[in-house]
């Protein structure tokens, strides 16, 4: 049995060799090329199958059967098919592909849905929502399926160069020390694999997280694309009129036969006990529920903000991103005079220095204003406010409610509270 000093002697005489880096990056090239194949055919599907219930009926049997198969009878199968020079590229596609695609689906399958709703009700563009919102979502999902493929990759390719014999590969290479009785060739060229397979990783997911953190910034300077800005006339405010308003869950009436009129101009203040229906009222008008009966009228083409009874956030977005996301209609924006727009509105409700926190290292009370800071900061005509002022003490509350009644003056505003001294202070009757 060769030692691990004779290995390891023989694989630094090796390392001077030209042959030897050819070997190397020959392998490497059909390695990661099927590994990088696999890897974007199976997101792609993943996205596919989770938009189209057929293609995902259509894929599930295959990704079945290629995860349950041998790598040796895949490789035998293949041989069939494909010459052996480029027999490692297509075992390290088909070993790859159902990897990203199960995790890549799983990732949007978990995606959380009140972030539809949020990107719903304030209109953000497609690629705002894939950008800030779908991709800090999956990434770790593409990621966990990426450690574990780099990996298994090297171990089928390498297999597969073995049994097709691919010239000048690694695997031709074990395939000979296995011949020659060469045992510290052998373990020189597995060791090699083995530091390749490592290296590959560490910067392939090096790249991957690089490429996350940025994708979930929004970078901070003068410079980009400005447009004339144009006058807009303001849209004209008009009551919201509710006629014989209905809406239940099975067998549970939670609105039954409501008429009512909320006037232009004004904050109306809704309280009823838990239960009543409250937070269901907005979301009907929010568009995110649909009526049993009933008809509303006065919220077409009208631009909406909310603060949702749920707290609804990029987790892995900053602040700043929460917020100016809400107001994003171009990739290339001066962001500059936006930050600072954004650090005095925090600074009013008792948030400054948090600008570029992580919403998901916040409290409770402090998310609760950086949800109101966002309904204030965008271009809103009608605004739904969900018991914004919860979680926040007393001196906090005082300075937030002044703050609202100051954003909401001769606005059209829904609040819903349970708090009287709440309505008072922030409606003044």
């Amino acid at each position: 049995m060769v030692s691990p000093v004779a290995t390891g002697k023989r694989l630094i005489q090796l390392l001077p060799k030209v042959y030897f880096w050819n070997t190397v990056l020959c392998s490497v090239e059909r390695i990661m090329g099927g590994f990088l194949l696999g890897a974007l055919a199976g997101t792609t599907m993943a996205v596919l199958a989770y938009r189209y219930r057929k293609i995902e009926e259509l894929c599930c049997p295959m990704v079945c059967v290629m995860k349950s198969t041998p790598v040796a009878s895949v490789i035998i199968l293949l041989l069939m098919w494909m010459s052996s020079r480029n027999l490692s590229v297509g075992i390290v596609f088909l070993m790859i592909f159902p990897i990203l695609y199960t995790n890549v689906l799983e990732g949007l399958q978990q995606m959380n849905p009140k972030l539809a709703e949020l990107a719903e009700v304030f209109e953000l563009p497609k690629w705002v929502r894939v950008r800030w919102l779908a991709i800090p979502q999956l990434l770790p999902y593409v990621r966990a399926g990426c450690v574990l493929g780099i990996g298994l990759a090297w171990k089928a390719g390498t297999a597969a160069e073995v049994i097709g014999i691919s010239g000048g590969t690694i695997g031709e290479k074990l395939y000979q020390a296995k011949i020659y009785l060469e045992t510290a060739d052998l373990l020189a060229w597995t060791t090699m694999i083995l530091v390749m397979s490592y290296l590959f990783e560490k910067l392939f997911l090096g790249m991957l997280d690089m490429a996350g953190e940025r994708l979930k910034r929004i970078q901070i300077s003068d410079s980009g694309k400005t447009d004339e800005v144009k006058n807009v006339p303001a849209k004209e405010q008009q009551d919201i009129i509710l006629t014989h308003l209905s809406k239940s869950y099975g067998e549970h009436c939670v609105i039954q036969d409501l008429s009512q009129i909320f006037p232009r101009g004004q904050t109306t203040c809704i309280m009823a006990p838990s239960g009543a229906g409250k937070t269901t009222l907005l979301r009907l008008l929010m568009g995110l529920e649909v009526p049993n009966s009933g008809r509303i009228t006065g919220m077409d083409g009208r631009k909406k903000s909310a603060v949702f009874q749920e707290q609804i956030f990029g987790e892995d977005l900053s602040v700043y991103a929460n917020i100016r996301i809400v107001r994003k209609r171009k990739l290339f924006e001066p962001e500059k005079q936006e930050y600072e727009k954004i650090k005095t509105e925090l600074e009013a409700v008792g948030l400054l220095g948090c600008m570029d926190q992580k919403v998901k290292e916040l409290s409770f009370g402090m998310r609760q204003r950086v949800a109101l800071v966002r309904a204030f900061y965008a271009d809103w005509d009608v605004l739904f406010l969900d018991e914004p002022f919860r979680g926040l003490d007393k001196s906090t509350r005082e300075l937030v409610m002044e703050y609202t009644k100051r954003k909401c003056s001769g606005k059209q505003v829904l609040f819903i509270t349970h708090d009287v001294e709440e309505k008072k202070l922030v409606i003044g009757k």
